[in-house]
């Protein structure tokens, strides 16, 4: 199961981040950074609620990766055709709502198998890599076609990998999963639960505005929708190796360490950031964050299997704090009106987690 997973989790994300890695740019020419802020926070917001409200739904696993992965599609048909505020801030409420049910239901899976960790990189790498890819095929594309064109080729894309996975599933015998919110909220309250969560959080802060701001410092810097892709890609380009590795490594001598690197880089791509002058550090930024992000998922995913054994309850928890630190992000940007300070306040914060790591065993 875990390879039709991963094969549907690649459609998915590269149908998706062929918005996703230009829309901040697309929409720029339209909308503040204020409003852009808005339209990401419409996201990841309910994202991060839904997280919790969905373990309530899901019960057939393998159905809601296809009906999670559909709900996207909404958004991205409305951005290329009518893209108005309401109209994407509403839309972006589906994403979350399904991006909840598809991830939750994607991690039912992977903690299911025996090797928690490497099955976590396996499916955190072959997301990134649809992204990465997405990148590079949109970068290039958008330089003869336009944003619209591409917005409506990355839908039907998508709608091919959650198709593709009902169609591979179908007829599965799986055991109807049954969770009880008010169990899920006592997990949340867990004294482990909770430093997992806040390790996470803190150390994927530079997520939230990875593809939202920093393809528009890109542009503003003088970098192309070419540069952009090649930034969106490069923020994946370590991602199957470090997953992968990153994940069987956590298996074998635990998971402080991970906690401590994805820290300290993810506070240096915010510095990179908020001083770049070109689109070379900016490539280099992302690089470093294809090692965090993926890194802090899969530790995260596989530190949180260790202490809650209800697979969907452990992959809710985790992209809980993913998205709640998205939406913080987005937060920063939505209250300073200027496009390099917030990166140097997320930095420090990032920095300042450290202290954490030793505090809070894990």
């Amino acid at each position: 199961m875990i390879k039709t997973i991963a094969i549907t989790a690649f459609l998915v994300m590269l149908g998706w981040n062929l918005v996703e890695n230009f829309m901040s740019v697309y929409l720029s020419d339209s909308l503040s950074n204020a409003e852009i802020s808005a339209v990401f926070i419409s996201i990841y917001l309910p994202f991060s609620i839904f997280s919790i409200l969905s373990i309530a739904l899901i019960r057939k696993p393998w159905i809601m990766i296809s009906l999670g992965s559909a709900l996207y599609s909404p958004f991205m048909v409305l951005i290329a055709t009518n893209p108005s505020l309401t109209y994407l801030v509403l839309s972006g409420i589906l994403v979350g709502m399904g991006a909840s049910l598809f991830f939750i239901s994607c991690s039912y899976y992977v903690l299911m198998s025996e090797n928690r960790g490497r099955s976590a990189g396996i499916f955190s790498g072959s997301a990134s890599a649809g992204s990465g890819l997405a990148g590079l095929l949109g970068g290039y594309a958008l330089m003869h076609i336009d944003f619209q064109i591409l917005f409506l080729a990355g839908a039907a894309i998508l709608l091919t990998g959650s198709l593709l996975n009902y169609l591979l599933g179908y007829g599965r015998t799986d055991t109807t999963v049954h969770t009880d919110l008010s169990d899920f909220l006592s997990i949340l309250r867990d004294r482990e639960v909770i430093k997992i969560g806040m390790l996470t959080f803190l150390g994927i802060l530079f997520f939230g505005v990875s593809k939202s701001f920093v393809p528009i410092v890109t542009r503003n810097i003088g970098g192309t929708v070419l540069d952009v892709g090649i930034y969106t890609f490069t923020l994946v380009i370590f991602s199957l190796v470090v997953a992968v590795v990153g994940g069987s490594m956590t298996d074998r001598i635990g998971r402080k360490f991970g906690f401590y690197t994805v820290m300290v880089l993810s506070a240096l791509c915010s510095f990179i950031v908020s001083i770049s002058k070109n689109v070379f550090t900016i490539f280099i930024a992302g690089s470093l964050f294809s090692f965090v992000n993926v890194l802090t998922r899969t530790v995260s995913l596989a530190s949180m299997g260790d202490y809650v054994r209800n697979s969907l309850m452990a992959g809710a928890v985790v992209l809980f704090y993913i998205s709640l630190a998205a939406t913080f992000s987005l937060l920063v940007f939505g209250v300073i009106s200027d496009i390099r300070l917030p990166f140097m306040v997320i930095g420090f914060i990032s920095l300042a987690s450290t202290l954490l790591v030793k505090k809070l065993k894990v």
